[in-house]
């Protein structure tokens, strides 16, 4: 039994003493910092710009009505078809499509986000 903890001990220091088991110890820390605050930091100064979602609704009376704006999200009412919206879309000026379908009260509940 005594061998085996010198034959620990020695794999230990060994280890120990090598560079990158120091370097390691010291950046390991840092980096697990930079984890956790580098998004923090990134969602603080990123650039609070408003994004237009196009909505294409084939139940307009049930969901348009529903579907609140905030601060940065603006959703946009549009009457044409969804072929014709994957056609002429501009990432310039909306941000994405939501395709709410007909079938979508009478199945899950689901809807499509195409872009």
């Amino acid at each position: 039994m005594n061998k085996i903890f010198l034959i620990l001990k020695r794999e230990y220091i060994s280890r120990v003493k090598k560079k990158s088991f120091i370097i390691m110890t010291l950046l390991g820390p840092i980096l697990m910092a930079a984890i956790a605050i580098v998004p923090i930091l990134i969602a603080k100064y990123s650039d609070d710009k408003i994004n237009k979602i196009m909505v294409i609704d084939q139940h307009p009376d049930i969901f348009t009505t529903s579907l609140p704006s905030s601060e940065t999200v603006i959703f946009i009412n549009s009457k044409i078809s969804l072929d014709s919206a994957k056609k002429t879309f501009d990432p310039e000026k909306y941000y994405g499509i939501l395709y709410l379908h007909e079938d979508m009260v009478k199945k899950s509940g689901r809807c499509n986000v195409i872009y």
